[in-house]
């Protein structure tokens, strides 16, 4: 049997048929409908290429906005400062050395002056909050011991709101309370719900149960019968924490409220007795907009409420208000309870001036360029050098260095030219079947020269970075270029090839502007404009002019890839390479990005199978009959030959 009377064709599910051809009529059936569909086959093969093409487009798109992204993550990144070259921090050539930091940590910035500054804060003189702090709520000592009350009675304990476990004691009317202690212990370890969780220990002619992990341990009433002593710990949690509950701190009715007055201000606050401490404290903070926040701590178990700022114009006042104040009662706070905040008073003596004292409502201000963050109480001394140019600049040139390297690549994509129109198109299967995987990578890496040439997007981009460097920052006075009084140094490139491209053309220049005009430096750079106008086109205009060089950079990338640290958006670049908006029948409702023109060139590929399909089973069915037809025929001739003998 020849090699063309089998043949094995693939069905639309994906399936195989076996054909056995050929054989009456001696044809190569499997190689003439080969032939006969080439034209069919031809049309696939050209639309599965132009989806590949499309395909290497968008991965080549991919690949510039991960080194964007990777940009703006090393250098806007507004968690570290050390990464957001808008940061002041970065423009400041001081070095601080000495200081006690536990006084005061003192940082040196643009406009500040080189010498020794002394901090001097006297006790008692911090800025601070208008904080109200509840006494101990804490529930884990009874109110004393007496032996008869004690004696074979229960104690309910409930485990992180568990079904109680009860423990009966020992009945005898003259035990101590060491003995006692002993006696409730045993009981508990004898317990496996209760063992490791909680403990008795006698305090101070009490007796005191504390808790012995995370678990939340409730003394419950229905099952305590020691009466007197444990009154006060019934039905209470007695190491509470933010999960529990105002009715496991003793508030008995179903709602509450209590007000706070905060700067003239009152907001009433709402409770249930099944709020957690968590809800409280998340209510105070809604309430009052921010200006109010709360907190408890597990280690001295008082709850907190205070100014969100700090300063003596920040006042406090909790009141009851129309509830019945059994609330703050279970937060241990006393009702009509105020407090105002302090002031910040400390003298600064700088470099070659006298004492002056200074008065700020917060312990972190800065004043000529001199950052103060007030620790505690007593002197601290610093020098401020000038020996940290090479930091600025360094950052700057690593910024430009980076930023160049991008540009360049996306320049060489848009001007590189396709090697033909008709060589080095993508491979069908049937070519790279005979082909070893070198070749193909080889022939593949020619294929995708020129996809991006003269993309508008990618023109767009480039050219709105050069602009934001061309473009004078206004109120400056520094400027790119070689020349004249105000050049700091820098340039757009002479290669005309790379017209986004700046170069460091006098890093003696730049140094000595970031020496000497540290302030123009850092507005040049990073200045961000808060002009407001009812036109709009106006504001848009006057804000670009008034925004530094790197502030407008941030820009244009977020206009193309989006913010910083995130990778899901419809910023330019990244919806076009990555969003897919049409999911039609179709393929004729989107807003051709290249994942809607990958999918369009998926229904044209499956049509074009199909009626390839079609098609060859229309050919193999007629030489089917031709088969049959010469079958009948060899069949009768074989009859008349042996017939006539």
């Amino acid at each position: 049997m020849s090699s063309s009377s089998v043949a094995a064709a693939s069905s639309n599910s994906g399936g195989q048929k076996l054909r056995i051809t050929g054989m009456a009529s001696g044809l190569d059936v499997d190689g003439t409908v080969k032939k006969m569909i080439s034209g069919e086959q031809a049309k696939v093969d050209k639309a599965q290429q132009d989806q590949q093409i499309i395909k290497w487009r968008q991965e080549a798109y991919q690949d510039i906005i991960k080194d964007v992204k990777d940009l703006q993550s090393a250098f806007f990144d507004s968690t570290s400062a050390d990464k957001n070259i808008l940061s002041s921090t970065n423009y400041s050539a001081f070095d601080v050395t000495g200081g006690t930091s536990s006084v005061a940590t003192i940082t040196a910035g643009v406009g500040a002056k080189a010498g020794t500054y002394k901090v001097s804060v006297s006790s008692g003189n911090l800025a601070s909050k208008a904080s109200v702090t509840g006494s101990n709520i804490v529930r884990d000592t009874s109110n004393g011991y007496s032996a008869g009350s004690w004696s074979g009675e229960g104690i309910g304990f409930s485990i992180n709101g568990g079904t109680a476990v009860k423990i009966t004691l020992t009945t005898d009317t003259t035990m101590s309370m060491a003995d006692r202690v002993n006696d409730i212990n045993n009981q508990i370890n004898s317990n496996s719900n209760l063992k490791g969780k909680v403990q008795a220990v006698a305090s101070g002619g009490n007796i005191q149960f504390q808790a012995l992990s995370d678990s939340s341990v409730k003394i419950d009433s229905a099952n305590t019968t020691v009466n007197g002593e444990l009154d006060n710990l019934k039905d209470r949690v007695i190491n509470p924490s933010t999960s529990t509950t105002l009715g496991d701190l003793g508030l008995s009715d179903t709602t509450d409220s209590f007000d706070i007055t905060f700067n003239g201000t009152t907001k009433t606050i709402s409770v249930k007795n099944t709020d957690k401490l968590s809800d409280v404290i998340s209510n105070i903070s809604t309430a009052t907009g921010g200006s109010v926040t709360a907190s408890f701590s597990q280690l001295t178990g008082k709850f907190t409420i205070e100014s969100a700022n700090s300063g003596s114009s920040q006042s406090i006042l909790i009141a009851k208000g129309t509830g019945t104040g059994n609330t703050l009662n279970a937060l241990g706070i006393t009702d009509g309870t105020s407090k105002t905040g302090t002031d910040a008073t400390v003298t600064v003596t700088p470099p070659g001036g006298s004492p002056t004292t200074v008065t700020k409502s917060t312990n972190n201000f800065a004043i000529d360029g001199v950052s103060y963050n007030l620790t505690g109480e007593g002197d601290s001394t610093v020098t401020v050098a000038t020996t940290n140019t090479d930091k600025v600049y360094d950052k700057i040139k690593t910024f430009i260095d980076k930023y160049n390297a991008i540009v360049d690549k996306i320049q060489t994509k848009l001007t590189e030219k396709q090697s033909s129109t008709s060589a080095y198109k993508p491979l069908t299967d049937s070519q790279k079947e005979s082909m070893t995987d070198s070749q193909i990578t080889s022939w593949e890496t020619k294929a995708k020269v020129g996809l991006l040439r003269n993309d508008e997007n990618l023109q767009n981009m480039l050219s709105s970075l050069q602009s934001a460097f061309t473009t004078a920052v206004s109120g400056v006075g520094l400027t790119m270029g070689k020349y004249g009084s105000g050049s700091i140094g820098l340039d757009m490139s002479v290669d005309y090839s790379k017209p986004a491209h700046v170069d460091i053309t006098d890093a003696s220049k730049l140094k000595a502007a970031i020496t000497s005009n540290g302030e123009q430096i850092l507005k040049m750079f990073t200045n961000v404009s808060t002009y407001t106008d009812t036109d709009a086109e106006k504001q848009k205009s006057v804000k670009y002019s008034q925004n530094g060089i790197f502030a407008r950079i941030k820009g244009i990338f977020e206009d193309n890839v989006g913010f910083t640290n995130t990778t899901l958006n419809s910023a330019t670049l990244t919806k076009y390479a990555n969003k897919q908006d049409d999911f039609s029948s179709t393929g004729s409702t989107g807003t051709n990005t290249l994942p809607n023109q990958i999918y369009q060139k998926q229904l044209l590929i499956d049509k074009l199978k199909q009626t390839l399909s079609d098609k060859s089973e229309a050919y193999y069915e007629k030489f089917s009959k031709l088969e049959t037809a010469m079958n009948t025929l060899n069949s009768q001739q074989s009859y008349i030959s042996q017939m006539m003998g």
